[in-house]
């Protein structure tokens, strides 16, 4: 297993470092995807393999300090991009009023986005440099065969799975209302969640070639909550985000109001999938 780790955690640092130019084309969104991926993946590496000392050693923190920059800079441009595909798409099937509205605020994010592409053309190459890859590859030779006598992978799954199924429960999703949409509180509850299903899916995922028993099941189930979550928390962004901008440009209530209803019945979904998970007494 360690040498098979090794390999893993040295090839996903050097396809994280080839994507980086690619990147900073912005020609095809599936590089931003990818890198933002990859990105993901190393950080569970080394959050996984790293027992409390390593987590205080100053090298290992500069390491992981700068890959969460790194691709940190990117996510902001990855939620306007899908943002912007999400609009496009949906103003299709909106009335006059509505689709122009829709089209103003999109010339405004477009604009933003060009903003935020600079930023990133610069904060990028600044975290993911040559010194990065080789300090990465060399962590990878020399501590984790270290790690990996003082760290239980199977301890570190168990924990996140039971961090994830006990905020997921703690929301009690049986006794919430299209009005909950509206509660900024439960939405953060609800984002939350979707990060502990996160890491708990991308643990899985990446180690699941290391690890005897891992279900696949499970990793796809974990896949939907975070989708669902995410695209509940996207909606919520999206409204905000609307009704600060139509205060000088129009009437967003419409719009806003159907979102919300999309929300709820995309709750209703993740509880129903839930129950599929687990038992009904588990939940309630």
């Amino acid at each position: 297993m360690e040498k098979a780790l090794k390999k893993t955690v040295k090839k996903t640092t050097k396809k994280i470092y080839d994507y980086k130019q690619p990147v900073l084309t912005f020609r095809d969104p599936e590089d931003l995807h990818q890198i933002r991926v990859k990105g993901r993946t190393l950080l569970t590496y080394l959050d996984v393999l790293s027992d409390e000392f390593e987590k205080e050693r100053p090298g290992f923190i500069r390491l992981r300090s700068s890959l969460k920059k790194g691709i940190k800079s990117l996510g902001d441009l990855r939620d306007l991009d899908v943002l912007i595909e999400e609009m496009e798409k949906r103003a299709e099937n909106m009335d006059v009023e509505d689709k122009e509205l829709i089209g103003r605020w999109l010339d405004e994010k477009r604009s933003e986005r060009e903003g935020i592409r600079i930023k990133a053309k610069k904060k990028l190459p600044k975290n993911i440099r040559p010194r990065w890859r080789t300090k990465m590859l060399i962590w990878a030779n020399r501590r984790i065969p270290k790690l990996l006598k003082s760290v239980s992978l199977d301890e570190k799954i168990m924990w996140l799975r039971e961090r994830f199924e006990s905020s997921m429960i703690s929301l009690g999703l049986d006794n919430r209302t299209p009005e909950d949409m509206d509660n900024e509180k439960f939405i953060e509850e609800l984002h939350r969640v979707r990060i502990n299903a996160k890491k708990l899916r991308y643990a899985l995922s990446s180690l699941k070639d290391f690890i005897p028993g891992i279900d696949d099941d499970e990793i796809e189930d974990l896949k939907f909550f975070q989708d669902r979550l995410g695209h509940i928390h996207d909606l919520s962004v999206w409204a905000g985000q609307l009704r600060s901008y139509s205060s000088d440009h129009g009437e967003p209530d419409n719009i806003i109001s159907s979102w919300r209803q999309e929300m709820y019945e995309t709750l209703q979904e993740v509880n129903s999938r839930l129950k599929n998970r687990y038992s009904v007494n588990i939940i309630n």
